[in-house]
């Protein structure tokens, strides 16, 4: 079985959690009190207060739907970093396609896979790649599931 999601995604993950969680808060609160205290307009305040609120939910969001990916024989072995750690196994036959937007390509770099149906973790999945400097081109990890796919396809008996 082999890894290929990254090895600092779970570290990714709480940082996250403890920078958006705790830190943001803690920093805009105070941000927001000394703005009342400086009397400053009723619209500032608020526009602040709901831009980092929106902040905090998409960066949280997002990196609570990271997941930790293996690859065994012809299987992808998937896992959730927080909460039920059960793995569930779904065959690459299963896979439509992997791929990696654009803005995906920044460190971290994250993978989209998405499958023919849906499964436990809905009908696509987000995973950091390995980290790898210079990322301007997409991650080989594409093309090396993708090619997988369509090999464990053609080898699929009819």
């Amino acid at each position: 079985m082999r890894k290929i999601s990254s090895d600092l995604t779970e570290i990714y993950v709480l940082w996250n959690i403890i920078f958006c969680g705790i830190i943001l808060p803690i920093v805009g609160l105070n941000t927001l009190v000394e703005s009342v205290s400086k009397q400053a307009r009723l619209t500032e305040i608020v526009f602040g207060g709901v831009l980092l609120a929106g902040f905090i939910y998409l960066m949280l969001r997002w990196s609570l739907k990271l997941k930790t990916v293996h690859i065994k024989d012809d299987v992808l072995v998937i896992s959730k970093i927080f909460g039920n750690r059960t793995s569930k196994e779904i065959r690459l036959d299963e896979i439509e396609e992997a791929y990696q937007g654009f803005f995906q390509r920044s460190n971290p770099e994250t993978v989209t896979i998405v499958f023919k149906h849906e499964t436990e973790f809905g009908k696509t999945i987000k995973f950091m790649a390995t980290l790898r400097f210079f990322p301007l081109f997409k991650h080989p990890i594409v093309s090396e599931i993708n090619r997988l796919t369509t090999s464990s396809q053609d080898h699929k008996p009819n």
